[in-house]
């Protein structure tokens, strides 16, 4: 089971992804734990937590802390991948826990940190179409008119272009 494997790879005191698979191919660790145990077991955190580095726990705080600034001053969450901050780099920290997220290798912990963050999306591209949509809505309820005006914005994109665009994607069968 993953808690007794990361038990058990703690106590090995290995400073690193790299040691960890060096000693593993080189037979001297007679243990019950596959080479790759980051694709191997469903409940996998990452290399750093694996191996009983903390800094994994600290970088995912200092995380919470700039995408809150981020948030603050841009009002979402869709950070840039190369958003760099500090030298973390914010976007690819997001982006990795949004893939982990869907693909569920996230700790629950870490999704319930994230949770609380008023703002915080884990599908970019959802999210965006359920705010442009809830304006078509709105706009087609008021009008009666299935086109939407060209000078209605949505983060700085026409409602009508959007609208043309996922017209388009139904017409073509890939929305």
């Amino acid at each position: 089971n993953y808690l007794e494997a990361k038990n058990i790879a703690i106590s090995l005191n290995l400073d690193g992804y790299k040691n960890w698979l060096k000693e593993k191919k080189s037979n001297k660790l007679l243990i019950d734990i596959p080479l790759y145990p980051d694709t191997y077991y469903k409940e996998w955190e990452s290399w750093p937590e694996f191996l009983g580095n903390k800094a994994d726990e600290d970088i995912f705080y200092e995380f919470l802390d700039e995408l809150k600034k981020y948030i603050k001053k841009f009002s979402n969450s869709y950070i840039p991948n190369k958003y760099i901050v500090n030298n973390l780099n914010i976007g690819q920290i997001a982006r990795t826990l949004r893939y982990r997220h869907k693909y569920y290798k996230l700790p629950k912990w870490k999704v319930l940190e994230l949770n609380k963050i008023k703002k915080w999306v884990w599908d970019i591209s959802d999210n965006k179409f359920e705010l442009y949509f809830k304006e078509y809505k709105k706009i087609f309820i008021k009008t009666k008119n299935q086109n939407p005006p060209n000078n209605i914005k949505v983060n700085n994109i026409s409602l009508s272009t959007w609208y043309n665009v996922q017209l388009k994607r139904y017409q073509s069968n890939i929305l």
